[in-house]
């Protein structure tokens, strides 16, 4: 065997439940298994002496093709299965059920390289939507090591279920059953579980394993690792990344490795964050917080970047500095965005501290009879051009930009007022409010009023309600937080609200993710 083989081996499946697991998925022998006393490459050394000497079915060719089922874009992997390819394919992949799709072709770009460097760098390859199914039962078992034991008690309901991946602390396997027969089995399982925490409960620092049973469009896979950017630009790698993972779960991983006043507002929540997806050419894709990162097609090796309300950065002493260190943010926003972002008018060039800008966003101004409807009846107008005014006040940066818009707009956090009034178009919102820090990059501040303008950036609870923090205009805030009014706004290509039911945080159990630092 190749040593880059036997490399990708040790480095992937590094720990005893990740490889126990691969091995048991492959029917190796269980008496074989040898302890996990030593370096995960001299185990992994021993494991495939005995499979050189024939101690499983397939040798090679099995142990490369399982592998690379749960990881798909590793290219050691997949270059393996090209120099192994006489044994046959895993049985279970002939039997009924949902179907498997074959890794994607070596022409697509791997994982990334096991040191990572900076962005950017990302793999656009990755599985697809299985051919034969558009259905992929799954059970997944949550805040457990034990995946060889779930694997086994898994199978001996359906024999022909398929281990999807195992990471550090979960594991995934499809069923080749569908509909009531797949519930039934994700029942049983769920009740073999609940008795391994009745026979543990107690044990110190054991927690409960839970068994999730959910369907999804693809067959999940796992991302052997993916390297996120904190809010100050700290690195993190996330090993063994489950694809059905949602995107609104990285920010709440990294952030926890930060001290509390550091990342979370007042009242003790995790600032409001959004991930950007750094593409090869450098530029900032954002993802929807709500999709898998399948979904959101987040490669293997990819490179995110998470942005609160304000992002750290230079902050000069001279009141001149920081007024043309604004300008500086702003123009550079305007070249990156050129397309459909404008500067339309700075004033004093010596001393720029007002901006007029203008950028294309699907949006809404006010409608008719707005006083006499009913808030859910209301239709207002699209609006696809903006402009806003940003000036830089003489207290600033201690102090926010003071930012109105001047063309007619209908948004929550936007003050509406008679014509002629000076504190019409005014904004309100994040990093203009509570979370504003003097460390604001204009840049963002410019994506913020976009986002805001098209409706994904924008709050409709009142501060009384929990995670609310109020809004400026009643009638917009009454219309947008209707059924009528997030369907408009989906239909325009904004965010609908998912927590307009109460909580602002989802009523699921977090799966772990395996996180460390690295020094940028």
């Amino acid at each position: 065997m190749k040593p880059e083989y036997l490399t990708a081996l040790s480095v992937v499946f590094d720990n005893p439940a990740k490889a126990t697991a691969l091995l048991e998925d492959m029917n190796y022998p269980r008496d074989r298994v040898p302890p996990w006393d030593t370096t995960s490459r001299a185990w992994w050394s021993r494991v495939v002496r005995e499979i050189d000497d024939g101690i499983t079915e397939g040798g090679f060719a099995v142990l490369f093709s399982y592998a690379s089922r749960q990881y798909p874009g590793n290219r050691p992997f997949r270059e393996a299965m090209l120099d192994y390819p006489q044994s046959p394919a895993p049985a279970a992949e002939a039997v009924p059920g949902p179907g498997f799709p074959p890794p994607p072709p070596l022409g697509s770009s791997g994982a990334a390289a096991q040191q990572p460097s900076p962005p950017p760098k990302a793999d656009l390859g990755g599985p697809q939507v299985a051919p034969h199914s558009d259905e992929w039962p799954t059970i997944t078992l949550i805040g457990s090591d034990r995946s060889d034991d779930f694997i086994r008690e898994v199978r001996r309901h359906d024999p022909s279920a398929q281990l999807c991946y195992a990471t550090q602390g979960q594991a995934c396997v499809a069923l080749s059953f569908t509909g009531v027969r797949a519930q039934e089995v994700a029942d049983q399982v769920g009740a073999e579980v609940n008795r391994w925490n009745e026979d543990t409960e107690g044990d110190r620092g054991n927690e409960r394993a839970d068994v999730e049973y959910a369907v999804y469009p693809f067959r999940p896979y796992a991302l052997r690792e993916i390297t996120v950017y904190g809010p100050d630009g700290e690195g993190f790698l996330l090993h063994g990344v489950p694809s059905t993972t949602p995107v609104r779960d990285i920010p709440w991983a990294v952030l926890q490795r930060y001290a509390d006043d550091a990342v979370r507002d007042r009242r003790g929540r995790f600032l409001r964050t959004t991930v950007d997806l750094i593409e090869p050419d450098g530029t900032a894709r954002r993802l929807n917080p709500d999709e898998t990162l399948h979904a959101a097609r987040v490669p293997d090796g990819a490179h995110l970047r998470i942005h609160p309300e304000a992002t750290a950065g230079a902050h000069p002493s001279s009141y001149r500095e920081m007024v043309l260190g604004a300008q500086r943010q702003i123009e550079r926003y305007a070249e990156r965005n050129k397309d459909w972002f404008r500067i339309v008018e700075i004033r004093h060039r010596e001393l720029p501290t007002r901006y007029l800008i203008e950028f294309d966003a699907a949006g809404f101004a006010p409608p008719e009879r707005i006083d006499d409807t009913p808030a859910e009846l209301l239709k207002p107008h699209p609006v696809d051009v903006h402009r806003v005014s940003i000036e830089l006040l003489r207290e600033f940066p201690v102090r926010p930009p003071w930012v109105v818009w001047r063309t007619p707009i209908f948004h929550p956090n936007i003050l509406r007022l008679p014509p002629g009034d000076a504190r019409a178009g005014a904004v309100c919102l994040g990093a203009l409010m509570d979370a504003y820090r003097p460390d604001l990059d204009l840049g963002d501040l410019c994506q913020m009023l976009v986002n805001i303008a098209a409706y994904r950036n924008y709050e409709v609870l009142r501060p009384d309600e929990l995670g609310g923090e109020g809004y400026l205009d009643k009638v917009a805030a009454q219309w947008a937080r209707s059924p009528e009014g997030q369907r408009q706004i989906e239909e325009r290509g904004g965010t609908p609200r998912t927590d307009l039911t109460g909580s602002d945080q989802p009523d699921i159990r977090r799966r772990p993710l395996e996180i460390s630092t690295w020094d940028t």
